[in-house]
Protein backbone atom coordinates (compact mmCIF):
# COMPACT_ATOMS: atom_id res chain seq x y z
CA UNK A 1 0.00 0.00 0.00
CA UNK A 2 1.40 3.41 -0.93
CA UNK A 3 1.48 6.29 1.51
CA UNK A 4 -1.23 8.06 -0.50
CA UNK A 5 -3.47 4.99 -0.37
CA UNK A 6 -2.94 4.78 3.39
CA UNK A 7 -3.74 8.47 3.84
CA UNK A 8 -6.92 8.14 1.78
CA UNK A 9 -7.95 5.04 3.73
CA UNK A 10 -7.39 6.86 7.05
CA UNK A 11 -9.44 9.79 5.76
CA UNK A 12 -12.26 7.43 4.77
CA UNK A 13 -12.23 5.77 8.21
CA UNK A 14 -12.51 9.20 9.84
CA UNK A 15 -15.24 10.32 7.46
CA UNK A 16 -17.26 7.18 8.23
CA UNK A 17 -17.04 8.09 11.92
CA UNK A 18 -18.55 11.53 11.17
CA UNK A 19 -15.32 13.54 11.41
CA UNK A 20 -15.60 17.07 10.10
CA UNK A 21 -13.23 18.88 7.72
CA UNK A 22 -11.18 15.81 6.79
CA UNK A 23 -8.17 16.82 4.70
CA UNK A 24 -5.28 14.87 3.18
CA UNK A 25 -2.34 17.24 2.77
CA UNK A 26 0.75 16.28 0.76
CA UNK A 27 3.95 17.30 2.59
CA UNK A 28 6.54 14.95 1.09
CA UNK A 29 8.26 17.78 -0.82
CA UNK A 30 8.55 20.03 2.23
CA UNK A 31 9.17 17.60 5.11
CA UNK A 32 11.10 14.41 5.76
CA UNK A 33 8.68 13.63 8.59
CA UNK A 34 5.94 12.14 6.43
CA UNK A 35 4.47 12.06 2.94
CA UNK A 36 0.95 13.13 3.96
CA UNK A 37 -0.91 14.57 6.92
CA UNK A 38 -4.51 13.56 7.49
CA UNK A 39 -6.27 16.21 9.54
CA UNK A 40 -9.82 15.96 10.88
CA UNK A 41 -11.98 17.82 13.36
CA UNK A 42 -14.35 16.37 15.94
CA UNK A 43 -17.40 18.03 17.52
CA UNK A 44 -16.16 17.74 21.10
CA UNK A 45 -13.52 15.98 23.22
CA UNK A 46 -15.45 12.72 23.31
CA UNK A 47 -15.84 12.74 19.54
CA UNK A 48 -12.12 13.44 19.05
CA UNK A 49 -11.25 10.46 21.25
CA UNK A 50 -13.76 8.25 19.41
CA UNK A 51 -12.19 9.27 16.09
CA UNK A 52 -8.70 8.45 17.35
CA UNK A 53 -9.83 5.13 18.84
CA UNK A 54 -11.59 4.13 15.61
CA UNK A 55 -8.65 5.07 13.43
CA UNK A 56 -6.19 3.24 15.67
CA UNK A 57 -8.40 0.11 15.66
CA UNK A 58 -8.85 0.19 11.87
CA UNK A 59 -5.14 0.72 11.23
CA UNK A 60 -4.27 -2.18 13.53
CA UNK A 61 -6.74 -4.30 11.55
CA UNK A 62 -4.79 -3.39 8.40
CA UNK A 63 -1.56 -4.45 10.10
CA UNK A 64 -0.44 -0.82 10.44
CA UNK A 65 -0.68 0.19 14.09
CA UNK A 66 0.39 3.77 14.88
CA UNK A 67 3.98 4.02 16.08
CA UNK A 68 2.94 6.57 18.71
CA UNK A 69 -0.15 8.30 20.06
CA UNK A 70 0.25 11.80 21.48
CA UNK A 71 -2.19 14.19 23.12
CA UNK A 72 -4.82 11.62 24.07
CA UNK A 73 -5.20 13.18 27.52
CA UNK A 74 -5.07 16.76 26.26
CA UNK A 75 -8.86 16.98 25.82
CA UNK A 76 -8.47 18.86 22.56
CA UNK A 77 -6.11 17.15 20.08
CA UNK A 78 -4.69 13.73 19.34
CA UNK A 79 -1.82 12.83 17.04
CA UNK A 80 -1.42 9.28 15.70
Amino acid sequence: MTSLELAKKAAAFLDNKKAERVHVIEIENISSLADYFVIATGNNNTHVRALADELEEKLKGEGLPPARVEGYRSNSWILL
